[in-house]
């Protein structure tokens, strides 16, 4: 007797894994493995004191609110589009609502991320898990929705700076910034990340779920 409940079972355990990072961990480690060693680079975030002006050093960025003309929001915008463009590893911005606007969409384009690798693994799962009869109404609905997000992700997000940072939450390393010196008491604060793994993750994911589900239109075909 096949088990029909194992797919949603699989779906709340990669979830679950995922949101303690190990599937994201094992995922690296093989790709990690599968580069030459004199390919791969570790560069630690160092989180370096940061002093209060608008570019600090080389490492920290600082986007003052100050409204001193009637283009501050234009005038914050190019100052958070430098600071990406000069890949500074810390970015502090303090207009709350251009960071408010940087944070959702990095969270969205996370979310497109997540989708495409959990979508595209069900998708790749399910027939081992579920009837023949019944796997098609699941793996084809997923794998669609895997290689929607992963073009969708490839199109708006693969080539934006900011997909290269993340919105630091961590209270532990954000007492080691100098957030004290600011005129707001919730800045967003955003740390570069390399994503050169992720993005190779999830296409990968998203392209073997595109070969099964042609392999299988092809012989559906041809029946």
């Amino acid at each position: 007797m096949r088990f029909y409940g194992g797919l949603p079972f699989l779906f709340c355990v990669l979830i679950r894994l995922w949101d303690h990072h190990i599937l994201i961990f094992l995922a690296e480690c093989i790709l990690l493995f599968s580069f030459s060693r004199s390919e791969v680079q570790f560069q630690p975030l160092l989180y370096l004191p940061c002093g209060h002006g608008e570019l600090v050093g080389t490492d920290c960025a600082i986007i003052h609110e100050i409204y001193d003309n009637g283009h501050a929001q234009e005038q914050f915008e190019l100052e958070l589009e430098q600071a990406l463009e000069a890949q500074k590893s810390i970015i502090i911005i303090e207009p709350s609502h251009i960071g408010d606007e940087t944070a959702r969409w990095i969270i969205v384009g996370n979310c497109l991320h997540k989708m495409a690798v959990l979508a595209g693994v069900t998708s790749l799962t399910s027939p081992l898990l579920l009837p023949r009869n019944v796997s098609n109404f699941v793996c084809i609905p997923m794998g669609a929705i895997s290689m929607a997000c992963a073009l969708l992700y490839g199109v708006s997000w693969q080539f934006d700076p900011c997909c290269k940072y993340q919105v630091e939450y961590d209270t532990r390393k954000l007492s080691k910034l100098p957030l004290h010196t600011l005129s707001t008491s919730s800045p967003v604060v955003l740390v570069r990340k390399d994503d050169k793994y992720r993005k190779v993750l999830h296409n990968v994911i998203s392209g073997m779920t595109c070969i099964y589900l042609g392999y299988k239109f092809y012989h559906w075909f041809l029946q």
